[in-house]
């Protein structure tokens, strides 16, 4: 129990040191973006891009889908598919995501591996590939770099998840000059029933400031999910909805920034049922 406190109070320590830059570690799951992105303390799918130790609790193989379009700009659009392994050791992840178009674009590719410590703790690790091509004469770069997670359930309900993207800040060889972003994020979650959970989150790097976030998700009806969601900076608001059709969950999620506009999000998931 005191390392685990110890890890928590790390990520506490620390938290201002982090630094960002243009090229980004981009959350995604429509389940995700419609709840402001609050996904330290969640687990499924799409913990390949948000904290590695939530794998841990898939129990079948799953595969899915992400698109996103940002304020209608097509440049901006947004792509990636995940799959997600469980095996007796732990579960394995791998995605892939894009982002751009074809004279200036981010490809990322990712490994990582969920595993439950002990009953109420989890642990997760991501190797990342990362490659920025820029039109004509600037070519393109590409690093390795690492990602870190960690869940606990203190208490029965009660999560605490922490996240930690690029923590030895690599950065391009091509762009002296351009790092690649790092960030720490550090979230709280609460299941006050099987309808209704409430999550808050901080993520932290000194370009971009502090971003608090928060979101709720509702089920009214069986498989039928409501959520909405709020970020500080910078300022948006999130929602969306979310339905299982037995093997198969299709996510739709909606951003919107007061100067931009709206952001889609659209995602599905199979999860394969065990024979």
């Amino acid at each position: 129990m005191v390392k685990i406190f110890t890890f928590f109070s790390f990520f506490l320590l620390f938290l201002p040191i982090f630094v960002d830059a243009q090229t980004q570690n981009r959350p995604l799951g429509a389940n995700y973006m419609a709840m402001g992105n609050v996904g330290v303390t969640k687990s499924d799918l799409w913990s390949v891009f948000h904290n590695q130790a939530g794998l841990s609790e898939i129990k079948n193989l799953s595969v899915g889908v992400n698109f996103e379009n940002k304020y209608g700009i097509k440049e901006l659009n947004y792509s990636a598919l995940a799959l997600a392994l469980p095996t007796k050791s732990g579960t394995f992840g791998l995605s892939y995501s894009y982002f751009g178009y074809p004279k200036y674009h981010e490809n990322k590719l990712g490994l990582a591996y969920g595993k439950k410590l002990w009953e109420k703790v989890s642990a997760g690790i991501q190797l990342d590939y990362f490659n920025t091509k820029i039109y004509e004469q600037y070519g393109s770069g590409g690093l390795f770099t690492a990602e870190i997670g960690l869940q606990f359930e203190p208490v029965e309900n009660f999560f605490i998840g922490a996240h930690a993207f690029n923590p030895l800040r690599i950065s391009y060889n091509t762009y002296d000059e351009e790092a690649l972003a790092s960030a720490l994020k550090l979230g709280l979650a609460y299941l006050f029933s099987e309808k209704v959970l409430f999550a808050i989150e901080v993520e932290s790097n000194f370009q971009q400031g502090t971003n608090f976030k928060s979101g709720i998700e509702f089920q009214p009806v069986d498989k039928f999910f409501l959520r909405a969601g709020i970020n500080t900076n910078p300022s948006t608001y999130h929602f969306g909805v979310g339905y299982q059709f037995q093997t198969l969950v299709a996510d739709l999620a909606f951003t919107h920034h007061q100067v931009l506009g709206y952001s889609t999000n659209i995602s599905f998931r199979y999860i394969f049922k065990t024979r």
